[in-house]
């Protein structure tokens, strides 16, 4: 079962129509995280829910990692974070669908915004791909 949590951002002026009348509406924000980023690469958010701190994974796709030490992928890992951070900023809505908990306590699932999905995003503009084991960045 989904959990589907929904974010306002009050700094955007767009406008898009979105159906969300089967979602749960929850007043939820976006935390800002360390050095007042929403998000630590292009697969981990902070989010901040009824006074608690989450951390959300992207449970369907693999970015690259920040503190890699390849600086091939520590580079598009930066590039990744900073376009992620300018979709979520301009995005009207932001809903957080959460699948489940990883074994590091991170809520697991996506994130929708403007009614599409980030990691769809994410993988089309190649800051991301879909996860398999054996993602090589550096390669």
């Amino acid at each position: 079962m989904y959990r589907i949590i929904l974010l306002l951002i009050l700094c955007c002026s767009c406008s898009v129509q979105d159906n969300t009348d089967n979602y749960e509406k929850i007043n939820t924000t976006l935390r800002i995280g360390p050095n007042g980023k929403y998000c630590y690469d292009g697969d981990t958010c902070y989010i901040k829910h009824q006074n608690n701190n989450y951390y959300l994974r992207f449970k369907t796709i693999d970015s690259p990692e920040i503190d890699s030490k390849c600086k091939q992928e520590k580079e598009l890992a930066i590039k990744a974070r900073d376009e992620l951070h300018r979709l979520l900023l301009v995005a009207d809505t932001i809903y957080i669908i959460e699948e489940g908990i990883d074994k590091y306590g991170r809520w697991l699932g996506d994130i929708k915004a403007n009614g599409f999905m980030v990691s769809d995003w994410l993988i089309m503009k190649g800051y991301a791909k879909k996860w398999t084991p054996d993602i090589d960045w550096c390669g």
